[in-house]
């Protein structure tokens, strides 16, 4: 079913697949930290320190995930990764992309149907497809 997935391959869906049945994860959140995708703070009192991934997790799903990413941004995902991109650096906006691509994956997982891009409601995708 995450093959359904724009982006997803045979590798990565089996992957991904694999560490979300073989985890105990109970929400996405989890799955997202568990791959290292989380963001770590360095605040103290009323310093903002800067934000940065966490990288506590696996590095192959990261760089699994990163292929999917870069080959959704440049397919169906094209107009979500050029709205983040023009708030923030490439490589936010990718890992933008990577932690909403997990997000879909792990609930498609979970319904155990396949993704369809016409049901899909996000704001940013429904407001590129008035557009053109």
């Amino acid at each position: 079913a995450i093959k359904s997935i724009p982006g997803f391959g045979e590798l990565s869906a089996a992957f991904f697949a694999n560490e979300i049945a073989g985890g105990n994860f109970k929400t996405v959140d989890q799955f997202i930290a568990f791959l290292g995708l989380d963001l770590r703070y360095k605040d103290s009192g009323k310093k903002h320190g800067r934000r940065k991934l966490s990288k506590q997790g696996l590095s192959e799903g990261r760089r699994l995930l990163y292929n999917v990413a870069m080959a959704a941004s440049r397919g169906a995902f094209k107009a979500m990764y050029e709205h983040y991109a023009s708030r923030m650096t490439c490589t936010q906006a990718l890992v933008a992309v990577m932690r909403k691509l997990i997000r879909i994956a792990f609930s498609v997982w979970r319904s155990q149907k396949t993704f369809d891009m016409a049901q899909y409601h996000s704001p940013i995708m429904q407001k590129a497809m008035l557009s053109d």
